[in-house]
């Protein structure tokens, strides 16, 4: 009778008089009924005393005052060495340490409570936020029990902790072959899937069939209208905004479209303002951060802008979005040291994102390191066949131009001046500059490679600018230019130099700065050639005069 009333105060939300009722109880499920009803009224208190997000009352790291006592309250009823006891109670008892930062010994609890119960998805989850590196993830995915929630779980790391993409495939195969319902958790994966590897069209279309089989679960809305924003459809963003609004307002998914709707309208004091009513919903959603992050660049506010970004790194300390937004904010602000270090740590976390190289490209190129730059570029390039940066072209042809044209320039002289201080909320720079040595394996080759296959469908694109194009074929036709002399297959080369023209000839288009350039290119072709025309008809006549018998 002490536990039903305790339950019925708990389902009211009074924590305390649910945790009142069941002092003198000490059966498993009562104790982890009582033990969670205070640590949900600490979560509440904490809550309260949390400010508006980046306001000056605004506390970063306030805590849950009954995280000790539940753990002393648990502690004498559990052996997580032995892997034995409650499930429930191991789940608490790894709760309350991921809460305190004692992420070992939350994974053995964790770990322990799903090998004895595999059906607590609570439990899977929070163990998903603990895995900040690949290696412990596949560790810790060993040691669990098999079932389908073991899969739910890989596909759940794989795209909210920015792994390997490839390994959610044979994970989600699994998972559509047992549950073939149009609505669920498993559409919304597939969903999240094409979301992460930005095919936005097959997203949108994908959660349109979802919400038309569900119209009222906002599970996922947040991937839905990120593929809205990333396609620019705002009447669509609009009707799914205005729907999720009208199904529940006190969830932070709706707040979030909105904002998403209003930074499409370029009405970013708005788009913070809803973004900021999402994080006071649930803060601890790292992707509201960086869409507040991004809003508040928009607004110039960098300091809380990097405050927003710093906030979604503290919840996931490997989401590529707030780095990205880091050394794009730090670019702005001229700092390039510290937009080179966040860009690094990107690339390093995903390194099949090609914005992420092609950033990390102009990050070296300022940092006065051509060749790490080119080598980035390359990573680029390959990284993604529809990459479509308008300045990734200008960057390769300046680079190869520069090569082609100038000396090795001297290193520059050192500065005797003290650099101006930093803010308080700069992070630190890489503590070693960038390489500037040259690769084993020089870049321009590929380059001449992947321009034949790609950069006609490239060309077509209205996002490229023209110059970049034109000074990437210019670079690229100098450089084969120069082989013409000792090549073998010459008319093999002379094609692909007349590609090259081609192709500038089709981006300079009317442009009356351009069109020069490209002429400049047909004038060294053709010199190239009669000059190597005439060179083999000497030859041919020597040959002659030393062949021919005396007298003739």
């Amino acid at each position: 009778m002490g536990y039903l009333l305790a339950r019925t105060f708990f389902d009211m939300a009074e924590y305390d008089r649910c945790a009142h009722a069941l002092s003198n109880v000490a059966a498993p499920k009562a104790l982890f009924l009582r033990g969670y009803a205070k640590f949900m009224a600490g979560e509440r208190a904490k809550m309260e005393r949390l400010g508006d997000p980046l306001s000056p009352a605004d506390v970063r790291h306030a805590t849950n005052e009954q995280l000790v006592e539940v753990l002393e309250l648990v502690q004498p009823y559990l052996d997580v060495s032995a892997g034995k006891g409650d499930a429930w109670l191991h789940f608490l008892h790894g709760l309350v340490h991921a809460r305190l930062g004692n992420s070992p010994e939350a994974v053995e609890s964790l770990a322990a409570s799903i090998a004895l119960y595999p059906y607590n998805w609570s439990a899977w989850e929070e163990l998903a936020n603990l895995m900040v590196s690949e290696n412990l993830f596949a560790s810790t995915r060993q040691r669990l029990p098999e079932s389908f929630m073991k899969q739910f779980f890989a596909a759940h790391c794989v795209l909210h902790r920015a792994f390997d993409i490839e390994e959610v495939q044979p994970a989600l195969k699994s998972l559509r072959s047992t549950f073939s319902s149009a609505t669920g958790m498993v559409p919304r994966l597939v969903a999240l899937c094409l979301s992460e590897q930005r095919l936005y069209a097959e997203c949108a279309e994908r959660w349109e069939s979802i919400n038309a089989a569900d119209p009222y679960c906002l599970d996922g809305l947040v991937s839905y209208a990120n593929a809205l924003f990333a396609l620019g459809k705002e009447t669509r963003l609009g009707f799914v905004a205005h729907n999720a609004l009208a199904v529940d307002r006190q969830r932070p998914e709706p707040w979030i479209a909105v904002g998403n709707l209003h930074s499409l309208r370029a009405e970013h004091a708005k788009a913070a303002e809803s973004f900021r009513r999402a994080i006071a919903l649930q803060r601890d959603d790292p992707t509201a951060w960086v869409l507040l992050g991004h809003e508040c660049i928009e607004l110039k506010q960098t300091e809380a802008a990097a405050e927003a970004f710093q906030r979604a790194l503290d919840l996931n300390p490997r989401d590529c979005r707030a780095l990205y937004g880091l050394g794009n904010m730090y670019q702005l602000l001229g700092l390039h040291a510290y937009s080179l270090h966040h860009w690094e740590q990107a690339c390093a976390i995903r390194p099949t994102d090609a914005r992420m190289w092609g950033c990390l490209a102009h990050a070296y190129h300022y940092h006065g390191a051509p060749e790490s730059a080119l080598r980035a570029c390359k990573r680029a390039v390959a990284a993604d066949p529809a990459y479509l940066d308008p300045d990734i072209f200008a960057l390769i042809g300046s680079i190869l131009a520069s090569r082609r044209q100038e000396p090795a320039l001297p290193p520059p002289p050192t500065s005797t001046t003290t650099p101006p201080a930093l803010p308080t909320w700069a992070h630190p720079p890489p503590s070693a500059p960038p390489t500037t040595t040259a690769a084993s394996e020089d870049p321009i080759p590929w380059f001449r490679a992947a321009w034949a296959q790609r950069t006609r469908a490239l060309g077509a694109s209205d996002d490229l600018r023209p110059a970049g194009l034109v000074a990437t074929a210019e670079a690229l036709f100098h450089h084969a230019l120069a082989g013409l002399a000792g090549a073998s297959d010459t008319m093999a080369l002379e094609r692909e130099l007349d590609e090259y023209i081609r192709d500038a000839t089709v981006a300079a288009g009317d442009d009356d700065a351009l069109r020069p350039r490209v002429e400049a290119m047909q004038r060294a072709l053709r010199a190239a050639v009669d000059g190597r025309t005439a060179g083999m008809g000497n030859g041919v006549a020597r040959k002659r005069r030393r062949v021919a018998p005396a007298g003739s």
